[in-house]
């Protein structure tokens, strides 16, 4: 199951609990950088795996295909 998140300005989600393969798919303009951790857990962003507590700055990309590699909860920042 994918989930699609619109891109707006300046925000902030927080994705709930996710179980291990739930997948969500966020646009993000490309004009617009995000900040993601995963909070709990492991995510694959894109074919790059992060790890509860890493940050990952993310820049030139239109979408974000998050995938749950565990049980997860995850933080994301829209930001110019």
């Amino acid at each position: 199951m994918t989930t699609r998140f619109p891109s707006a300005p300046r925000r902030a989600c927080s994705v709930p609990r996710s179980r291990p393969a739930t997948a969500v798919e966020y646009q993000l303009s490309p004009d617009r950088h995000a900040y993601l951790v995963p909070a709990v857990g492991s995510v694959d962003v894109n074919g790059v795996r992060i790890d509860a507590r890493d940050g990952a700055a993310i820049a030139n990309e239109t979408v974000l295909k998050v995938k749950a590699l565990e049980d997860t909860e995850v933080v994301l920042v829209d930001a110019a």
